[in-house]
């Protein structure tokens, strides 16, 4: 089982207590369920192998980490290597050189066209270090 981007999934209070229906959390609720909870009681189940992925400031909390002590392996994805991007474009060594500094390992960058490398590279950009850093940040 696959559950991509689990931190936007809304914290719910506990249904059993709101006759079963599905109520969104406020921060002052105590009685809640979230995505911590979801994530541990399926990975109780028998004959699931559960793959969760995050990407914003919520993922990057170590209390995060905490939560799932012994209970999963966590996999840091980084860009690729000079040499792994390399051995991907091939070519002129020098010229690939100049191409990774100006453009990084990105895998996803690596295998788009020129003209859409530095649009999906400022989008990227956006999206970890402004919101994410931001929200980070503002979080309680």
């Amino acid at each position: 089982m696959f559950l991509d981007e689990i931190q936007k999934v809304y914290s719910l209070i506990n249904p059993n207590l709101t006759d079963g229906k599905h109520i969104l959390a406020k921060t002052s609720d105590t009685e809640i369920i979230t995505f911590v909870d979801v994530v541990l009681g399926l990975s109780r189940e028998k004959n699931i192998d559960l793959y969760v992925t995050g990407s914003n400031s919520k993922m990057l909390s170590t209390d995060i980490i905490t939560e799932f002590r012994d209970k999963a392996t966590n996999i840091q994805l980084s860009p690729l290597s000079f040499e792994e991007y390399y051995g991907y474009v091939g070519g002129s060594a020098s010229e690939a050189l100049y191409d990774y500094m100006q453009l990084g390992g990105m895998p996803l960058a690596v295998v788009k066209r020129a003209e859409e490398k530095k649009e999906y590279l400022r989008g990227l950009f956006e999206t970890t270090y402004f919101k994410d850093i931001i929200e980070q940040r503002s979080a309680p």
